[in-house]
């Protein structure tokens, strides 16, 4: 399970990365990189990730957006935020995504 931390987080996506809907799936691009880079300037969602990348708002926590998913799709708290987690660092990881540990007033 996410720590208490990391469940308070809000995340938002960089202002770098763009992002189109294909065929169901949507493809994020880091403006700032090249395609043939190694670090891989792009990433293709499907599911649940595409859901996922419409509540990267800036606005909901982590905690926040494990209930939405656990309201709308058929998934146990402690797994959504275990998956959540995992898929964050990810994009994180790959900067496509920045964590902010303090909420935003008002939110969540």
């Amino acid at each position: 399970m996410a720590d208490d931390s990391f469940k308070q987080s809000v995340f938002h996506k960089r202002d770098s990365i763009v992002s189109r809907t294909v065929d169901g799936n949507t493809l994020l691009i880091d403006i700032n990189r090249s395609l043939r880079d190694e670090d891989l300037g792009y990433c293709v969602l499907t599911g649940v990730g595409d859901r996922i990348w419409e509540l990267l708002d800036g606005r909901h926590t982590l905690e926040r957006i494990a209930g939405i998913l656990v309201e709308e799709y058929d998934v146990t708290r402690e797994i959504a935020e275990e998956d959540l987690k995992s898929f964050l660092d990810e994009l994180i990881q790959r900067n496509f995504v920045l964590r902010t540990d303090s909420k935003a007033p008002g939110t969540g």
